[in-house]
């Protein structure tokens, strides 16, 4: 039982570390980058995303409006 519980909180504290690094790194990037480099990250590494979601919860995600966003897919 001691090993199970020692298994769970490892796993456990992976996650937060995960998510810690992960938000932290979106928040960076909302001060060092523009939200032209956000959207070229976000179909650099996640294009399914950008292609199945709609654009507003897209625009949301990237923090512009829909209609910024729609200008940067049509510049590209």
């Amino acid at each position: 039982m001691l090993t199970t519980t020692t298994v769970w909180k490892d796993l456990y504290i992976k996650q937060l570390e995960i998510a810690y690094t992960t938000n932290h790194w979106r928040l960076e990037s909302f001060v060092k980058m523009n939200a032209r480099q956000r959207y070229d990250y976000l179909m650099h590494t996640n294009p399914q995303v950008v292609r199945r979601l709609s654009n507003k919860i897209v625009a949301s995600y990237l923090g512009i409006t829909q209609e910024s966003l729609s200008r940067l897919k049509a510049q590209k």
